[in-house]
């Protein structure tokens, strides 16, 4: 049997998941956002194009 001072002495918070973690996904789900805006506004051109015609479906290089 464990005593009540152990118990005392244990923090009742372990395990816990803390405030800070959601503001970290907060933030991460406000970058993924933006970089999707932004993809869509055209102010990132992509590199790579797809070249379906010989059906093989090969990812060219940088254009």
């Amino acid at each position: 049997m464990i005593s009540d001072d152990v118990w005392a002495r244990l923090d009742p918070r372990v395990g816990m998941v803390r405030g800070i973690a959601y503001g970290r996904w907060v933030l991460a789900a406000i970058a993924v956002l933006l970089a999707g805006v932004t993809w869509m506004s055209g102010a990132i051109v992509p590199r790579l194009s797809h070249d379906v015609s010989d059906g093989a479906g090969a990812v060219s290089g940088w254009r």
